[in-house]
């Protein structure tokens, strides 16, 4: 018995090393979450072990019952190997092992070489004979194989940018986007103005920071390009941006730069003030399984559901409640006064354009609700003082052949597409381009 159990447990801990070896020497460690497969990749072979190391002459129960007891035991292995893992890229087998954690494994390795005795006991079969232990034990296994070949899926590159979405929106990596020095998506700038060169600053949230493009397909890496090196794009903008954020934003940065423009890329959530809040999503699964993307899906689809059956205070309501809170539209109102009157005090222009969000315009109640929202936001920059460009009629006439969630950066994020923000450049571009021929004439 003794020495059945020791080949057993010896021939299960090899076959972990040499996935292990398998799985290191095969996946590049710089490939986004390709440390999850493995050990799906580790669960099904070991199911084939499991198979080709049962004791000949049970029953049909109980040999599946011995293949999930110890593909079971095999997934509590792997929950002990990944314990340690660094930046999801490499799973640790033996460095940073603490004797608790080699303690578990150890147990886990006998746990599955000693299965398919115990089975054999009277006990054992006792248990393999319960219809009721069959069926909750098959059920187990299915739920788990359903689990990990969703996370599979849900973690594809594929199924985030065409089918799912990602799950959190900055699980690809132009999602994840990397900041400069003054903690805004852009590319590095220098305080000092360049001579000769002309600067335009633009300020906003999520839009201007192009939420799920590159910085080449962001409108303001889109403007760069046709401007020239001359001309110099900088972008204050981060995701969740109000005015009252772009304030702050250009009073300490902004107002150092001797910019020659300063645009705001407007949005329909600029006039939060910190007055009304937000109802955060709630966590059912995630919080028992924070690293899991699966889960995460699961989340926001529970949490969407809610929304459009009225369960919760949702985004929609939130963002609507901003526009009839009067206490929020005076304080908005009065910052944008200010924000205006700190821009030209500079010596600088000041413009603002509402960028258009790609809605489902079709819809009468949403049409009516989007097109007074912009142009109330027009009305309210231009009552600041700004020159203000409302894009709501020119983005329907090129839009509105095209289904809104074309449109979308990707199919569980509404924000705008690199076509979108192609629009949002071609647009602001047939204003900018005279005048900055105009300052450049005008230098001396």
């Amino acid at each position: 018995m003794k020495r059945i159990l020791l080949h057993e447990g010896l021939s299960a801990l090899f076959l972990l090393l040499a996935l292990s070896i398998f799985k290191a020497a095969v996946v590049p460690a710089d490939v986004a979450d390709s440390w999850y497969p493995v050990p799906l990749v580790f669960f099904l072979v070991f199911l084939a072990f499991a198979w080709l190391h049962i004791p000949q002459g049970d029953a049909p129960q109980t040999t599946l019952l011995i293949i999930i007891y110890r593909s079971l035991g095999f997934l509590l292995i792997l929950v002990v190997l990944t314990i340690y893992v660094n930046d999801r890229d490499q799973i640790q087998v033996l460095n940073d092992a603490s004797f608790f954690v080699l303690i578990l494994l150890y147990a886990a390795l006998w746990a599955v070489a000693a299965i398919p005795y115990l089975f054999r006991t009277p006990f054992g079969q006792k248990i393999t004979a319960n219809r009721l232990v069959q069926g909750l034990t098959v059920s187990l296994l299915t739920v788990i194989l359903v689990a990990m070949v969703s996370e599979g899926v849900v973690r594809n590159d594929y199924m985030k940018r065409h089918v799912l979405g990602a799950y959190p929106i900055t699980a690809l990596p132009e999602l994840n986007q990397p900041l400069n020095s003054w903690d805004f998506p852009d590319v590095e700038h220098r305080i000092e103005k360049p001579e000769g060169t002309i600067r335009v600053i633009i300020l906003g949230d999520s839009l201007t920071a192009g939420s799920g493009l590159w910085y080449k397909d962001r409108y303001a890496g889109l403007l760069q390009e046709k401007a020239g090196e001359d001309v110099e794009i900088i972008v204050l903008a981060n995701p969740g941006a109000s005015t009252a954020h772009q304030l702050i934003y250009w009073e300490v940065v902004g107002r150092q730069l001797e910019a020659d423009i300063v645009i705001v890329g407007v949005v329909t959530n600029d006039p939060d003030m910190g007055l009304v809040a937000q109802e955060p999503d709630e966590t059912y699964f995630v919080r028992f399984f924070p690293d899991s993307q699966f889960a995460r899906f699961l989340d926001y689809q529970i949490n969407r559901w809610r929304d459009r059956a009225g369960q919760r205070y949702s985004y929609g309501q939130w963002e609507s409640d901003l526009y009839t809170d009067e206490a929020t539209q005076t304080a908005w109102k009065a910052t944008l006064r200010e924000l205006y009157q700190s821009i030209t005090a500079t010596g600088a222009e000041a413009w603002a354009y509402t960028l258009i969000s790609p809605f489902d315009y079709s819809n009468p109640e949403i049409e009516e609700t989007y097109r007074t929202r912009y142009e109330q936001l027009e009305s309210a920059f231009r009552e600041a003082g700004f020159r203000t460009t409302n894009l709501y009629t020119a983005y329907r006439e090129r839009f509105d052949d095209t289904y809104f969630r074309e449109l979308w950066v990707l199919p569980n994020d509404g924000h705008p597409d690199d076509v979108v923000n192609a629009f949002y450049a071609e647009a602001i571009w047939q204003d900018l381009a005279p005048t900055l021929s105009l300052i450049g004439e005008s230098a001396p």
